[in-house]
């Protein structure tokens, strides 16, 4: 019997006991009340994946993929440092340590895409750290299902391995 690449990181996930945490909800649409950020700070996929295309577009945010390792070595976005996952201690400190010597009006970009935004555990711990280091600049990107539905099967660029970093 052959899974799917989006069966198998939604089965992960839930066995790892992540897609389901209780009093984190927002829907894919805009942000819940309880969400740290605006909905200003989110930011489509094809958004996303437009201003990475533009040529001399202006200073390129630095892309953290705030996600789990195998995800990320699966597939991620060209040029994302992997700064997760922040559901953990060992992930907060991770990312503290990726953004440690960044000005803090840096454009940053985080993004999982582990299972579906509204019950992710990782983009709502990474952006409270990110604005807590008082970093003011930060977009969030919504994937509203996971990464490979919402960004490798609409066709966006990605890379795999380590993807030099």
């Amino acid at each position: 019997m052959r899974i799917s690449r989006s069966a198998t990181l939604l089965i992960a996930c839930l066995l790892a006991g992540l897609c389901a945490a209780p009093g984190l909800r927002a829907g894919p649409e805009h942000s819940a009340p309880s969400d740290p950020w605006s909905p200003a700070d989110l930011l489509a996929p094809a958004a996303l994946a437009k201003e990475l295309a533009a040529p001399g577009a202006g200073e390129r945010p630095v892309l953290l993929c705030v996600g789990f390792l195998p995800l990320y070595h699966g597939a991620h976005i060209p040029g994302a440092t992997l700064a997760g996952p922040t559901s953990r201690p060992e992930g907060i400190a991770a990312l503290r340590k990726a953004v440690q010597d960044l000005p803090a009006d840096r454009p940053l970009v985080i993004y999982c895409g582990c299972c579906p935004f509204e019950d992710c555990p990782n983009v709502r711990p990474a952006f409270t750290t990110l604005q807590a280091m008082g970093f003011r600049r930060i977009r969030v990107v919504l994937m509203p299902h996971d990464f490979a539905h919402d960004w490798t099967q609409q066709g966006f660029p990605i890379e795999k391995g380590d993807g030099g970093h």
